[in-house]
Protein backbone atom coordinates (compact mmCIF):
# COMPACT_ATOMS: atom_id res chain seq x y z
CA UNK A 1 0.00 0.00 0.00
CA UNK A 2 1.19 3.41 -0.73
CA UNK A 3 1.23 4.79 2.74
CA UNK A 4 3.31 2.25 4.50
CA UNK A 5 6.48 2.86 4.82
CA UNK A 6 9.63 0.38 4.27
CA UNK A 7 10.03 -1.60 8.10
CA UNK A 8 12.48 0.12 9.76
CA UNK A 9 10.93 -0.10 13.36
CA UNK A 10 10.81 -1.98 16.46
CA UNK A 11 9.78 -5.92 15.62
CA UNK A 12 6.11 -7.07 16.37
CA UNK A 13 3.93 -9.79 16.67
CA UNK A 14 0.25 -9.72 15.93
CA UNK A 15 -2.55 -12.20 17.46
CA UNK A 16 -6.16 -12.67 17.18
CA UNK A 17 -5.13 -10.00 13.64
CA UNK A 18 -8.48 -10.22 11.78
CA UNK A 19 -7.79 -8.33 8.49
CA UNK A 20 -4.83 -6.44 9.88
CA UNK A 21 -6.39 -3.45 11.30
CA UNK A 22 -4.19 -3.32 14.43
CA UNK A 23 -1.03 -4.02 12.14
CA UNK A 24 -2.08 -1.55 9.27
CA UNK A 25 -1.66 1.32 12.47
CA UNK A 26 1.51 0.02 13.77
CA UNK A 27 3.20 -0.32 10.35
CA UNK A 28 2.46 3.19 9.38
CA UNK A 29 4.69 3.82 12.00
CA UNK A 30 7.70 2.14 10.45
CA UNK A 31 7.03 -1.05 12.74
CA UNK A 32 7.77 -4.21 11.24
CA UNK A 33 5.09 -7.27 11.98
CA UNK A 34 6.68 -10.49 11.17
CA UNK A 35 4.56 -12.90 12.63
CA UNK A 36 0.61 -12.49 12.49
CA UNK A 37 -1.93 -15.35 13.34
CA UNK A 38 -5.76 -15.15 12.41
CA UNK A 39 -7.70 -18.58 12.80
CA UNK A 40 -10.76 -17.21 10.54
CA UNK A 41 -10.37 -18.07 7.11
CA UNK A 42 -12.09 -14.93 5.22
CA UNK A 43 -10.30 -12.55 7.46
CA UNK A 44 -6.38 -14.43 6.99
CA UNK A 45 -7.39 -14.40 3.32
CA UNK A 46 -7.59 -10.49 3.69
CA UNK A 47 -4.59 -10.24 5.39
CA UNK A 48 -2.61 -12.16 3.23
CA UNK A 49 -3.84 -10.45 0.44
CA UNK A 50 -2.50 -6.73 1.61
CA UNK A 51 1.57 -6.25 0.93
CA UNK A 52 2.15 -7.84 4.96
CA UNK A 53 5.37 -9.93 4.53
CA UNK A 54 4.58 -11.38 8.04
CA UNK A 55 4.76 -14.77 8.70
CA UNK A 56 1.03 -15.90 8.62
CA UNK A 57 0.04 -19.05 10.94
CA UNK A 58 -4.19 -19.72 10.72
CA UNK A 59 -4.36 -22.34 13.24
CA UNK A 60 -6.64 -22.41 16.22
CA UNK A 61 -4.43 -19.68 18.89
CA UNK A 62 -4.96 -22.67 21.63
CA UNK A 63 -2.56 -24.86 19.06
CA UNK A 64 0.48 -22.56 19.15
CA UNK A 65 3.61 -22.26 20.97
CA UNK A 66 5.29 -19.15 21.82
CA UNK A 67 8.82 -20.22 21.88
CA UNK A 68 8.98 -23.38 19.01
CA UNK A 69 5.94 -21.54 16.78
CA UNK A 70 7.13 -18.32 16.84
CA UNK A 71 9.97 -17.34 18.11
CA UNK A 72 11.79 -20.50 16.56
CA UNK A 73 10.14 -18.60 12.99
CA UNK A 74 11.45 -14.90 13.21
CA UNK A 75 14.92 -13.78 12.60
CA UNK A 76 15.15 -11.38 16.09
CA UNK A 77 15.70 -12.85 19.73
CA UNK A 78 13.70 -10.10 21.37
CA UNK A 79 9.87 -8.97 20.26
CA UNK A 80 9.21 -5.60 20.96
CA UNK A 81 5.40 -5.33 20.51
CA UNK A 82 3.05 -7.81 20.91
CA UNK A 83 -0.75 -6.81 19.68
CA UNK A 84 -3.83 -9.16 20.48
CA UNK A 85 -7.81 -8.47 19.68
CA UNK A 86 -9.30 -11.52 21.06
CA UNK A 87 -12.84 -12.54 20.32
CA UNK A 88 -15.31 -10.03 22.27
CA UNK A 89 -18.43 -11.90 21.84
CA UNK A 90 -18.61 -12.87 25.29
CA UNK A 91 -17.86 -9.54 27.04
CA UNK A 92 -19.99 -6.95 25.15
CA UNK A 93 -22.79 -5.50 26.37
CA UNK A 94 -24.55 -5.54 22.73
CA UNK A 95 -23.56 -9.31 22.79
CA UNK A 96 -23.77 -12.35 25.41
CA UNK A 97 -22.23 -11.30 28.06
CA UNK A 98 -22.13 -13.58 31.19
CA UNK A 99 -25.01 -16.11 29.28
CA UNK A 100 -22.09 -16.54 26.68
CA UNK A 101 -19.52 -17.72 29.26
CA UNK A 102 -18.35 -21.33 28.69
CA UNK A 103 -20.88 -21.78 25.50
CA UNK A 104 -19.18 -22.65 21.87
CA UNK A 105 -20.92 -20.69 19.50
CA UNK A 106 -19.91 -19.77 15.86
CA UNK A 107 -17.75 -16.60 14.98
CA UNK A 108 -17.22 -15.22 11.97
CA UNK A 109 -18.53 -18.25 9.84
CA UNK A 110 -16.12 -20.51 11.45
CA UNK A 111 -16.62 -23.30 14.00
CA UNK A 112 -18.31 -23.28 16.64
CA UNK A 113 -15.49 -22.46 19.84
CA UNK A 114 -15.68 -20.32 22.89
CA UNK A 115 -14.51 -16.77 23.19
CA UNK A 116 -14.35 -16.18 26.73
CA UNK A 117 -11.20 -18.29 27.11
CA UNK A 118 -9.42 -16.24 24.55
CA UNK A 119 -7.65 -13.40 26.50
CA UNK A 120 -5.82 -15.84 28.49
CA UNK A 121 -4.87 -17.28 25.60
CA UNK A 122 -3.22 -13.69 24.64
CA UNK A 123 -1.77 -14.02 28.28
CA UNK A 124 -0.39 -17.45 28.01
CA UNK A 125 1.94 -16.31 24.75
CA UNK A 126 2.89 -13.05 26.34
CA UNK A 127 4.54 -15.23 28.49
CA UNK A 128 6.23 -17.71 26.53
CA UNK A 129 7.45 -14.85 24.40
CA UNK A 130 8.02 -12.30 26.70
CA UNK A 131 7.76 -8.78 24.41
CA UNK A 132 9.06 -5.47 25.93
CA UNK A 133 5.93 -4.31 25.16
CA UNK A 134 1.89 -5.46 24.63
CA UNK A 135 -1.03 -4.15 23.56
CA UNK A 136 -4.52 -5.70 23.65
CA UNK A 137 -8.32 -4.35 22.59
CA UNK A 138 -11.71 -5.44 23.94
CA UNK A 139 -15.01 -4.15 24.47
CA UNK A 140 -15.45 -2.06 27.28
CA UNK A 141 -17.85 -4.51 28.42
CA UNK A 142 -15.04 -6.27 29.47
CA UNK A 143 -14.61 -4.24 32.50
CA UNK A 144 -18.25 -3.67 33.20
CA UNK A 145 -20.95 -5.90 35.29
CA UNK A 146 -19.93 -9.02 35.85
CA UNK A 147 -17.42 -9.19 33.69
CA UNK A 148 -15.21 -7.47 35.27
CA UNK A 149 -14.47 -9.84 37.78
CA UNK A 150 -12.20 -11.40 34.51
CA UNK A 151 -10.78 -7.80 33.59
CA UNK A 152 -9.75 -7.64 37.14
CA UNK A 153 -8.05 -10.99 36.65
CA UNK A 154 -6.60 -9.91 33.58
CA UNK A 155 -4.93 -7.17 35.15
CA UNK A 156 -3.45 -8.75 38.09
CA UNK A 157 -2.36 -11.97 35.92
CA UNK A 158 -0.39 -9.21 33.55
CA UNK A 159 1.21 -8.07 36.28
CA UNK A 160 2.34 -11.22 38.00
CA UNK A 161 4.09 -11.80 34.33
CA UNK A 162 5.99 -8.84 35.42
CA UNK A 163 4.67 -6.27 33.17
CA UNK A 164 3.34 -2.30 34.56
CA UNK A 165 0.28 -2.59 33.20
CA UNK A 166 -2.82 -0.30 32.44
CA UNK A 167 -5.95 -0.45 30.59
CA UNK A 168 -8.11 2.54 29.42
CA UNK A 169 -10.75 3.15 27.09
CA UNK A 170 -10.57 5.14 23.90
CA UNK A 171 -12.67 6.41 21.71
CA UNK A 172 -11.92 6.53 18.14
CA UNK A 173 -13.59 10.01 17.33
CA UNK A 174 -10.76 11.61 18.97
CA UNK A 175 -8.15 9.63 17.46
CA UNK A 176 -8.65 10.92 14.30
CA UNK A 177 -11.72 8.69 13.19
CA UNK A 178 -14.80 9.70 11.86
CA UNK A 179 -16.60 7.19 13.81
CA UNK A 180 -17.44 7.02 17.36
CA UNK A 181 -16.00 3.80 18.59
CA UNK A 182 -15.08 2.99 21.98
CA UNK A 183 -12.48 0.27 23.37
CA UNK A 184 -10.71 -0.90 25.90
CA UNK A 185 -7.35 -1.18 25.42
CA UNK A 186 -4.80 -2.77 27.38
CA UNK A 187 -1.03 -1.50 27.19
CA UNK A 188 1.91 -3.39 29.65
CA UNK A 189 5.39 -2.58 29.31
CA UNK A 190 8.16 -4.82 31.08
CA UNK A 191 9.36 -4.13 34.24
CA UNK A 192 13.02 -4.24 33.30
CA UNK A 193 12.24 -1.95 31.12
CA UNK A 194 11.65 0.25 33.93
CA UNK A 195 8.92 2.77 32.24
CA UNK A 196 4.90 3.31 32.64
CA UNK A 197 2.12 2.46 29.35
CA UNK A 198 1.57 5.95 27.76
CA UNK A 199 -1.26 6.71 25.92
CA UNK A 200 -2.32 9.18 22.74
CA UNK A 201 -3.35 12.20 23.49
CA UNK A 202 -6.93 13.09 22.08
CA UNK A 203 -7.34 15.13 19.14
CA UNK A 204 -9.04 18.52 19.09
CA UNK A 205 -10.30 18.14 16.06
CA UNK A 206 -13.17 15.52 15.54
CA UNK A 207 -13.39 14.20 12.10
CA UNK A 208 -17.00 13.91 10.53
CA UNK A 209 -18.71 11.75 7.84
CA UNK A 210 -18.48 13.90 5.37
CA UNK A 211 -14.53 14.32 5.96
CA UNK A 212 -14.22 11.07 4.91
CA UNK A 213 -17.11 10.90 2.08
CA UNK A 214 -16.95 14.45 0.62
CA UNK A 215 -20.73 13.77 -1.24
CA UNK A 216 -22.40 12.42 1.92
CA UNK A 217 -25.32 15.29 2.87
CA UNK A 218 -26.46 13.92 6.09
CA UNK A 219 -25.90 10.24 8.51
CA UNK A 220 -28.77 7.89 10.28
CA UNK A 221 -28.37 7.89 13.88
CA UNK A 222 -30.93 5.65 15.77
CA UNK A 223 -33.78 8.18 17.19
CA UNK A 224 -36.45 7.46 19.83
CA UNK A 225 -38.44 7.48 16.46
CA UNK A 226 -36.98 6.11 13.18
CA UNK A 227 -38.48 7.84 10.84
CA UNK A 228 -38.06 11.14 12.35
CA UNK A 229 -36.29 14.03 11.01
CA UNK A 230 -33.72 14.08 13.84
CA UNK A 231 -32.68 10.99 12.87
CA UNK A 232 -31.04 12.44 10.26
CA UNK A 233 -27.70 14.46 11.01
CA UNK A 234 -25.48 16.75 9.22
CA UNK A 235 -22.94 14.46 7.47
CA UNK A 236 -20.41 17.76 8.12
CA UNK A 237 -21.24 17.61 12.09
CA UNK A 238 -20.67 14.10 13.27
CA UNK A 239 -18.24 11.35 13.41
CA UNK A 240 -20.76 7.87 11.99
CA UNK A 241 -21.97 5.55 14.78
CA UNK A 242 -19.74 2.48 15.68
CA UNK A 243 -19.89 0.09 12.55
CA UNK A 244 -21.10 -3.26 14.28
CA UNK A 245 -21.26 -6.61 12.86
CA UNK A 246 -24.36 -6.49 14.35
CA UNK A 247 -25.50 -3.70 12.26
CA UNK A 248 -24.12 -5.52 9.24
CA UNK A 249 -26.12 -8.14 9.92
CA UNK A 250 -29.04 -7.10 10.29
CA UNK A 251 -28.98 -5.04 7.51
CA UNK A 252 -28.44 -8.12 5.36
CA UNK A 253 -32.13 -8.39 5.34
CA UNK A 254 -33.61 -5.38 6.22
CA UNK A 255 -36.68 -4.11 4.30
CA UNK A 256 -36.13 -0.47 4.61
CA UNK A 257 -32.80 1.65 5.00
CA UNK A 258 -33.42 1.93 8.58
CA UNK A 259 -32.02 -1.42 9.07
CA UNK A 260 -29.13 0.01 10.82
CA UNK A 261 -26.92 2.99 11.53
CA UNK A 262 -24.90 2.32 8.44
CA UNK A 263 -27.07 4.72 6.14
CA UNK A 264 -25.72 8.31 3.71
CA UNK A 265 -27.91 10.87 2.64
CA UNK A 266 -26.25 11.84 -0.58
CA UNK A 267 -25.74 15.23 -2.07
CA UNK A 268 -28.06 13.90 -4.97
CA UNK A 269 -30.67 13.17 -2.52
CA UNK A 270 -30.19 9.35 -2.20
CA UNK A 271 -30.80 7.45 0.90
CA UNK A 272 -28.86 4.19 1.37
CA UNK A 273 -26.70 2.01 2.93
CA UNK A 274 -22.75 2.85 3.37
CA UNK A 275 -20.52 0.89 0.86
CA UNK A 276 -17.28 -1.19 1.77
CA UNK A 277 -15.37 1.13 0.18
CA UNK A 278 -17.14 3.85 2.03
CA UNK A 279 -17.19 1.98 5.51
CA UNK A 280 -13.37 1.58 4.99
CA UNK A 281 -12.59 5.70 4.48
CA UNK A 282 -15.03 5.99 7.89
CA UNK A 283 -12.76 2.83 9.45
CA UNK A 284 -9.07 5.14 8.20
CA UNK A 285 -8.31 2.23 6.28
CA UNK A 286 -6.60 2.94 3.25
CA UNK A 287 -8.34 2.85 -0.19
CA UNK A 288 -6.00 0.40 -1.80
CA UNK A 289 -6.52 -2.34 0.78
CA UNK A 290 -8.37 -4.54 -0.74
CA UNK A 291 -11.18 -6.52 0.98
CA UNK A 292 -12.11 -10.57 -0.22
CA UNK A 293 -15.71 -11.80 -0.21
CA UNK A 294 -18.91 -10.56 -0.60
CA UNK A 295 -20.44 -7.20 0.01
CA UNK A 296 -21.49 -8.29 3.42
CA UNK A 297 -18.18 -10.18 4.08
CA UNK A 298 -16.39 -7.48 3.38
CA UNK A 299 -18.38 -5.17 5.63
CA UNK A 300 -17.83 -7.70 8.33
CA UNK A 301 -14.21 -7.61 8.53
CA UNK A 302 -14.27 -3.96 8.50
CA UNK A 303 -16.71 -3.78 11.52
CA UNK A 304 -14.69 -6.41 13.61
CA UNK A 305 -11.19 -4.52 12.46
CA UNK A 306 -9.52 -2.01 14.70
CA UNK A 307 -8.93 1.58 13.08
CA UNK A 308 -5.45 1.91 11.44
CA UNK A 309 -6.02 5.40 12.54
CA UNK A 310 -6.61 4.29 16.73
CA UNK A 311 -3.56 2.01 16.49
CA UNK A 312 -1.18 4.27 14.47
CA UNK A 313 -1.63 6.82 17.60
CA UNK A 314 -0.75 4.15 20.61
CA UNK A 315 2.09 3.16 18.21
CA UNK A 316 3.46 6.65 17.60
CA UNK A 317 3.16 7.32 21.55
CA UNK A 318 5.15 3.91 22.04
CA UNK A 319 8.15 4.38 19.36
CA UNK A 320 8.38 8.26 20.98
CA UNK A 321 8.69 7.22 25.36
CA UNK A 322 9.69 3.66 25.20
CA UNK A 323 11.41 2.86 21.98
CA UNK A 324 12.96 6.23 22.20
Amino acid sequence: MADIPEPNGPKVVSLFSGMGGMDLGFRFCGYEVMWANEFVRSAAETYARNDSKAILDTRDIRKINGQTDILSKIPTTEVDVLTGSPPCKSYSVAGLCEDGWGVKSHYSGAKKQRTDDLFPELARIVKEVRPKVFVAENVPGLAERRSRVFFSAYMRLFRELGYKVEAKILDAQYLGVPQKRRRLFFIGVRDDLGKNPVWPKPSPHIYTVRDAIPYAKRVHVHGKDRASRISWLPADKTPIPTITVAQVRAGKNAKSFFGSNLNILTDDGIRRKITPDEAKALSTIPADFKLTGGTQAQLERVARCVPPMVAESIARRLLEYVFG
